[in-house]
């Protein structure tokens, strides 16, 4: 089994099924998406939004495989900014160096004026909830 396979089961067990049928972590992602986004809606569950970002950010960030974090940036990071229940609950679920670390992957899908937002609204909520940058 590959380990982004393993990592994503350890992550999200109740969902193994769709990870052992995605063919990719490309297409995993695409599903994946679409069951985070509804996870973000009420009632949240809670479960899954935070495999959901801890399985990102092991992508991005240990997985060593340039393939598995581009398709995580691609298909998960460039989107957080599109839905608005998954933007108003991410400042509880990314720290702000890490946060920081992918406000260039931000602006794929937005206007400047609209990423500044993005980026103050983000900061803002993070320091009205006392969690400073790490």
């Amino acid at each position: 089994m590959s380990a982004w396979r393993r990592k994503a089961i350890q992550e999200l067990p109740h969902l193994r099924s769709h990870i052992e049928r995605s063919d990719s972590v490309g297409m995993l992602w695409t599903k994946l998406w679409l069951i985070f986004v509804e996870a973000n809606s009420d009632p949240k569950d809670d479960a899954t939004i935070r495999g959901t970002y801890n399985f990102a950010l092991w992508c991005v960030a240990e997985s060593h495989d340039d393939q598995i974090a581009t398709s995580t940036v691609c298909h998960f990071y460039e989107h957080l900014p599109s839905e608005r229940p998954v933007r108003k609950e991410l400042p509880k679920h990314m720290t702000t160096a890490d946060f920081l670390g992918m406000k260039e992957v931000f602006k794929y899908h937005m206007t400047p004026e609209e990423h500044e937002a993005f980026l103050n609204e983000f900061l803002e909520h993070r320091k009205l909830i006392g969690r400073e940058a790490v």
